[in-house]
């Protein structure tokens, strides 16, 4: 009777499909996913979703839920007018002043019981690269000519939309005079370079500041491989590796890496698409070392072991992850990711054009957002199967099954780029202002629809690692690979 579970109301009817003329569910951009959604899709009646922060995420669209654009409600109720209509109150700002933001402090008037003297040696990165708007690692030397008891800062900045966000990192520390003291930071994200330490004692007192400006690589399509060999010479030749025949201009760049170079956590190794490990010694990696690696594998990473014949070379390892990593195929990731990477650089390459055309295509917001659509869809795709290369609940049949999967919407979907390019080309099509809007138009149409697609796709094949995992009672591991509890969308 497609009933659930033959319960009743207070009246006697049965909860059926019908059972409801009018489902509303309040905050929507949050209750209708997961299981609160699979109760909604059961009752076959109007459905309306009310909040007043609709999210337009990939995995969490309130717009998708309700089959609207993006940004577009279905009707919408702005601040100033719940003002004017007498309905909330507007805010007003107050200015304050302190004198730390007028004058700073001035080191030299602070007592000597309160001004320390610090020598610190900041060191970044894997060896010292890092690359623009990846995790990485930074470590501090530190050394203070008194006993000191307080806390160690260390704060990056990155471009978010319009502006900066900062992430500050922070650990207590108990500073023995004339005694080094090494401190580790994972960080998220090394933005475009700058790094600021701070110290303050165990009153909240600053008592030191400094601004340091880092070496960072670009974030473009340079392949990094760590190697960690004691025939560092001999594996130069990687670099020399040819990647034109998937992305144009692409090169292999060597990180030469020691034991000491891996950090405790797997941000600290982001800056790397694969780590290579020729007859190398990694018996010396600390617990946590050997726990970042496997983390940054099981999150996607690729790890190549040259087989040693000593096995205490591997023993940080247990005999499962080694041999995960030595039967895993690499090749569809890096194929896929450049791929990808290269459909992503030819919209931008589009969009930037298209702008210069004529201000009616200038302004369009569909220009905008079909560019979107087109990263919304390698990004997908590049993240969901570096994380399925590293699950053991598919064979390489199926990996390379799923690949061809995704290659075949990721052609389709760059297919329709070339509408979007023929709208640029001037002197080979000859359009009016209303027919360059209607090739856009049906372009932004058929990027939303590949979107879904993929998406749909990517549920799905995650699914059956779930279920996999599920009979093995193993579902923990698939649930972190795939992301956080607030990504488990599947």
């Amino acid at each position: 009777m497609n009933c659930i579970d033959s319960v009743r109301d207070d009246n006697g009817k049965l909860f059926t499909c019908g059972h409801f003329d009018l489902v509303i569910c309040d905050e929507a951009h949050r209750s209708i996913y997961n299981k609160y959604r699979d109760i909604f899709n059961y009752f076959d009646a109007p459905l309306v979703g009310l909040t007043a922060t609709p999210k337009d995420e990939i995995e969490k669209n309130t717009y998708e839920i309700f089959d609207l654009e993006n940004g577009v409600p279905t009707y919408g109720y702005e601040l100033a007018q719940a003002v004017k209509d007498g309905y909330l109150v507007d805010f007003v700002t107050v200015e304050s002043k302190t004198k730390f933001i007028e004058e700073g402090i001035a080191y030299d008037e602070l007592s000597d019981e309160n001004n320390p003297d610090f020598d610190i040696q900041l060191k970044y990165g894997l060896n010292g690269y890092a690359v623009n708007d990846r995790g990485s690692v930074i470590r501090l030397d530190i050394v203070c000519d008194t006993d000191f008891a307080g806390n160690v800062s260390v704060q990056t900045s990155y471009s978010e939309g319009f502006g900066t966000k900062n992430m500050t990192y922070a650990r207590d520390v108990e500073l023995k005079a004339g005694e080094n003291t090494e401190l580790e930071f994972c960080v998220d994200n090394m933005g475009s370079g700058i790094a600021k330490v701070e110290i303050k004692d165990s009153d909240g007192e600053l008592v030191y500041s400094e601004r340091d400006s880092l070496s960072i690589e670009g974030n473009d399509m340079v392949v990094a491989v760590g190697v960690m060999s004691d025939r560092q010479d001999a594996m130069s030749y990687i670099e020399d590796v040819s990647m034109d025949n998937v992305y144009d201009n692409a090169k292999v760049e060597t990180v030469a890496l020691s034991p000491s170079d891996i950090p405790e956590s797997e941000e600290g190794l982001e800056a790397i698409e694969y780590l290579l490990v020729d007859d190398y010694d990694l018996s010396g990696l600390s617990e946590k070392q050997s726990a970042a690696i496997k983390q940054w594998v099981y999150s996607g990473g690729a790890m190549i072991l040259a087989k040693s014949s000593d096995e205490n070379e591997l023993s940080s390892f247990d005999g499962d992850f080694v041999s995960a990593v030595n039967d895993t195929q690499k090749v569809h990731e890096l194929d896929g990711f450049m791929e990808a990477q290269k459909i992503f650089q030819q919209g931008k390459v589009y969009y930037d054009a298209l702008k210069a055309v004529h201000d009616v295509v200038k302004g369009g917001i569909k220009v905008k957002k079909s560019i979107e659509l087109v990263a919304e869809i390698s990004e997908i795709y590049v993240r969901n199967y570096q994380n399925m290369l590293a699950d053991p609940n598919y064979t390489p049949d199926e990996l390379t099954a799923i690949s061809a999967g995704y290659a075949k919407l990721l052609s389709e979907s760059a297919d329709v780029l070339q509408d979007l390019k023929n709208v640029v080309n001037v002197t080979g099509m000859s359009l009016t202002d209303a027919e360059r809007l209607a090739v856009i138009n049906n372009a932004y149409k058929s990027l939303l629809n590949y979107r879904n697609l993929v998406n749909y796709y990517t549920r799905k094949n995650i699914s059956v690692s779930y279920l996999r995992a599920k009979k093995k009672n193993d579902t923990d591991r698939v649930l972190a690979l795939y992301g956080s509890a607030d990504e488990r969308y599947w």
